[in-house]
């Protein structure tokens, strides 16, 4: 039997097989299906789904020399922060940067609302990704309405595009 997927994962997959020209922004309230949907989407792709709400392991595993290190005074098990931000970036550009041509990688980072200033972090670094032309598409899920609204409207404006999600009504 094929599992669930909601109508937007179309959308989804329609987006992710372009040429990376916006951010990818998924919201809706908690619980409605939009990580599994994510990663629906993204289960035969290049990519690498990150969430916030995993902490930080006390090991990390192997940086390359293009990955920044973490600050000392980081506690292992703690939150992320705009620094994990740029190391899980940084790790998805080498990867895009190692594809063949024509080939997108994607970075998927799940209740991006929870890291303070996030939207000012992902501003740059997705400017400097188009500058570039680099071939990285970028997934931001989040469920806090107020959260999100307001880092997407102080920053990101022109650079993303919203699939919002809802909850599902199933007729059996």
């Amino acid at each position: 039997m094929k599992p669930f997927e909601r109508s937007q994962i179309h959308v989804l997959r329609q987006r992710l097989s372009e040429s990376p020209q916006f951010m990818i922004v998924v919201a809706g309230p908690r619980q409605i299906g939009k990580s599994t949907m994510v990663r629906q989407a993204l289960s035969q792709l290049h990519s690498n789904f990150v969430s916030t709400d995993q902490p930080i392991p006390s090991s990390i595993d192997s940086f390359s020399e293009t990955t920044p290190p973490l600050s000392s005074t980081k506690i292992p098990g703690s939150k992320p922060t705009n620094e994990w931000i740029i190391i899980q970036w940084t790790r998805a550009r080498a990867k895009a940067r190692g594809l063949e041509n024509g080939e997108s990688y994607i970075l998927a980072i799940d209740e991006i609302q929870k890291i303070p200033q996030w939207s000012e972090v992902v501003k740059g670094l997705w400017d400097a990704d188009r500058a570039e032309q680099l071939p990285l598409h970028i997934i931001l899920l989040g469920s806090s309405p107020l959260l999100m609204q307001k880092g997407l409207t102080e920053s990101l404006a022109g650079r993303y595009e919203q699939i919002q999600m809802g909850y599902a009504t199933i007729f059996l």
